[in-house]
This record gives structure tokens, C-alpha cells and sequence, in this order.
């Protein structure tokens, strides 16, 4: 072998050797071994108490209640963006430490550490807390400085952070326009053009809505009305401008075009008015709420729109049953000329207990939940008497262990193809094709899955 053969030899010997050597040490000298990364912060969401963000010449403090947050500094008695505060906690939990450099071989001021560009504070439910001071970006690592607490290393961590600490009064604040979780509102009005035109109220044990009639309150489409709540109660701002910067005539909001007024179940209203457009050709609307009593809001225009969906007549239910399917662990049929009992033994396999024992096949209990949650009535039956739910066609019956969370009876038809129905639960009646009690009208063979025996002689 010739002498430049040798060297190449040593060179990937020694390559060889440096390559195994870092696998085992986990990387470089001075590095730490793959899963014993340092992170900025290391505290768990669920222990996170509160967060302070000092930021120019204001300090912002937020309080945790579950996963959701409110302002107790610069906009007291504001809920905070949540998910903001929440993605901001993730990002310092999840922030390497690059590296460290001793404090007293760097300058303080020249990285912008004294004073610091930005302090978040974060605290946790035992009273400890940890202070993240922020300075300038390193232009040799293209990582940020940090001091933590007061430590005598200067950490570095990864830029992509960055865009998390662009923090402000607006980027914390709530966007949404009332201040209770869309599950606590208990009444809705809604105005157009100065006239109500949607009134509705939440009562009874199933959070049943009922839509103000001409004769009587019809039942409410609850599931419509939680998804436009919702909507409003997230992300809708769109800018704050303060009351004193622009006249109410100018907003139009002396006279608005739509108004909501949304009230909690602590008899707390809240009062949202849309107004014109910000400007001629503008996609932004003016708008108010009492949850920012000195400010006046910018919101998208399709907000006007959106709120246009309060209309009685495409929020009314004519949905026969209400239950969650997932809770349903005890199904009954009672007719004149059959019974039967299914209850679940887990979430795959239903067994019959009566007539007498049998195995179901889990896709035509899985149909029949189906239908029975999808079951639509033509209209509500106004009073009357004498339809037959005393001797029911059918009884249909679902439970959750002791609790009855649907009971539903097919009574005598009415000479229309249709069928009277009644909601126990909610005291409702129904008129619906007479076709659902054969939908509903299932039986032992139906339901249980016997294996076929082949004998072979």
C-alpha cells in the first residue's frame, strides 16, 4: 500500500473513531446528551398560575382559571386571549438553552439586558416564580439573550421564539365582545333597524332554548345558537380606539343598525351595537360593547351579517330527541307486542338482558342511536288531548346508568300519514311521519347476533 493510501486509511479511522465518540457523549464537548436538554422555562401549563409581562412602560398581569385567562393589570376586569397566554407558557416550556455565557464577560447594556427589552414573569400555584429577562438578538448565533432569575449566566436560545414576544395590550387582551362563557348565556335579543326581531331564553334541566312565538315559545335549535355565541364570544376585534379620539355620530352607533343584548345567568347583560363602516370602501365596521364601556371597536362587516342568523324561523328545532349518543349505556323498547332491553357492556359490545340473553350487533344499535338522534318531527302539535300516549304504539327509552336522558312516545296517528309524538323529558309534542314508529320498531331478531350452526354429516 502506497503512503497516501495509509493517510486516507488514518483519516477515516480517525473520522470513524471521532463520529462514535460523539454518538456516545451525545454530541460535542460542552453539549449536553441527547434528552437532557435545558428549556428556559419547566413548568407544566396546569401548574401556571399567572403570567406578568412588563413591556415598555406597561405592565400587563394575567390570572389562570382552568384554561382560561383575565386581566388583573393595564385592562382589570378584561378577559385575557387565552389561547395567546397559553401558546406563550408552551413556547417558553419548549425554548432551548443554547448556550451560556458568564455575566461578568459580557455587557449588560450592549445586549440589552440592563435594562431589559422585555420581563415575563411566570408563577405557579405554590407561591414560586420565574423572571425571563430578554435581550437583543446575537448576530454571531442568530439566538437571543436571557437572564433567568438572577443567575450568573447569560442563557442563549433559538430565535424562531421571537414572534412569541411581540407582545402588547393588544395581542393579551380578549377579542371576544361579552364577558361569560357562551354556556352562561340565559337570554338573547336581537334588534334590527330599532325592531326585535329574535328573542329567545335558555331553561330546564336540558339547556332547552325557546324562541319568543306569536301564540307560544317554540324550542330552539340549541346547537345553532351555542355555534353563533360562540363565534362572538372569540376573536372579533379586530382595534380598540378610545372613546375620546372619534364622536358617537360619526360611528353611527347613536343609532345603531344592529343591536344584541346577551345576559348571563348571573342577570349581567352585556350590549353589542354595530354601527357603519369605518371608512368609505373600508372592510372594517364600527361597533360597541358595554365590556369596553371607553372603547370604541373596529370588527370585520360580515359581523353584521353573521348577527343577521338570530332569526327565529331558521333557528327553530323540530328535533324530536336530545341526547348524546356517547352517554347512552341502557336502550328500552316497550310496544303492546314486544319488549327489549339493551345495555352496554363497553363501548364495542351491547348485550340484550331481555327477552333473554344475546349479543347485539353493535352496527344496528349504532343505526338505531342514529336514528333516534336524527329523529325530525313535521311540526308541534298545539294542545289537544286524547293521543294516545296512555297505551303508546311505542316507548322508547335511553338511559345514562340511573339517569333518563331521552324517553320518547309514538301515540295514535292522525289520520294525516302522521303520528303524535311526545318528549317526556322536555314536555313536548310533536306531529312526524307515521314511518318513524317502523324506523323506531326493532325487535329481539333484529338486534341480537346468533351465530349460524352448520352440521355437516
Amino acid at each position: 500500500m502506497s503512503w497516501k493510501g495509509i493517510v486516507v486509511l488514518l483519516v477515516l479511522v480517525a473520522g470513524l473513531g471521532a463520529y462514535l465518540l460523539l454518538q456516545k457523549s451525545g454530541g460535542p464537548a460542552g453539549q449536553k446528551p441527547k434528552g437532557e436538554v435545558e428549556y428556559l422555562l419547566s413548568v407544566p401549563l396546569e401548574k401556571v398560575s399567572a403570567i406578568r409581562v412588563e413591556f415598555l412602560d406597561t405592565t400587563y398581569l394575567a390570572r389562570r382559571d382552568g384554561l382560561e385567562w383575565f386581566m388583573e393589570e393595564a385592562f382589570k376586569g378584561n378577559r385575557a386571549d387565552s389561547t395567546i397566554l397559553n401558546h406563550l407558557v408552551y413556547v417558553l416550556d419548549k425554548a432551548p438553552v443554547m448556550s451560556r455565557i458568564t455575566t461578568d464577560s459580557l455587557d449588560l447594556k450592549m445586549v440589552a439586558l440592563d435594562p431589559p427589552v422585555l420581563v415575563i414573569v411566570v408563577y405557579v400555584k405554590d407561591g414560586d416564580s420565574t423572571r425571563l429577562s430578554f435581550g437583543a438578538l446575537n448576530p454571531t448565533t442568530d439566538n437571543i439573550y436571557v437572564r433567568r432569575n438572577d443567575e450568573e449566566k447569560v442563557l442563549l436560545t433559538n430565535k424562531i421564539i421571537g414572534p412569541m414576544l411581540a407582545v402588547g395590550g393588544f395581542l393579551l387582551r380578549a377579542k371576544g365582545l361579552y364577558r361569560f362563557n357562551p354556556y352562561e348565556v340565559k337570554r338573547i335579543r336581537f334588534d334590527n333597524g330599532g325592531r326585535t326581531v329574535f328573542l329567545a331564553t335558555r331553561s330546564g334541566e336540558f339547556d332547552q332554548w325557546w324562541i319568543d312565538g306569536p301564540k307560544a315559545p317554540e324550542p330552539g335549535d340549541k346547537r345553532k345558537i351555542l355555534r353563533l355565541l360562540k363565534d362572538l364570544y372569540n376573536g372579533q376585534v379586530r382595534g380598540f380606539i378610545p372613546g375620546d379620539e372619534v364622536s358617537r355620530r360619526e360611528t353611527t352607533l347613536d343609532q345603531p343598525q344592529r343591536t344584541l343584548v346577551l345576559t348571563g345567568e348571573k342577570g349581567d347583560s352585556e350590549v353589542i351595537l354595530i354601527g357603519d363602516v369605518y371608512e368609505p370602501k373600508a372592510y372594517f365596521r364600527w361597533a360597541s360593547s358595554t365590556l369596553f364601556p371607553d372603547q370604541y371597536l373596529l370588527v370585520d362587516s360580515r359581523l353584521r351579517d353573521e348577527l343577521n342568523k338570530f332569526d327565529p324561523d331558521s333557528l327553530k328545532s323540530l328535533q324530536i330527541a336530545d341526547f348524546q349518543s356517547t352517554e347512552v349505556d341502557r336502550i328500552e323498547i316497550n310496544s303492546p307486542l314486544d319488549s327489549l332491553v339493551v345495555v352496554a357492556q363497553s363501548d364495542t359490545l351491547w348485550k340484550i338482558v331481555f327477552p333473554q340473553e344475546a349479543r347485539c350487533k353493535l352496527w344496528e344499535v349504532e343505526t338505531l342511536l342514529a336514528q333516534a338522534d336524527t329523529m325530525s318531527a313535521d311540526g308541534l302539535a298545539g294542545p289537544g288531548s286524547d293521543r294516545g300516549y296512555t297505551h303508546p304504539q311505542l316507548r322508547f327509552v335511553l338511559k345514562s346508568g340511573d339517569r333518563g336522558i331521552c324517553d320518547i312516545v309514538f301515540g295514535n296517528f292522525t289520520g294525516q300519514d302522521q303520528v303524535f309524538v311526545r318528549d317526556n323529558l322536555r314536555g313536548l309534542d310533536f306531529v312526524a311521519k307515521s314511518r318513524i314508529v317502523q324506523l323506531m320498531s326493532v325487535s329481539f331478531r333484529d338486534l341480537a347476533d346468533i351465530p349460524v350452526r352448520h352440521i355437516v354429516r
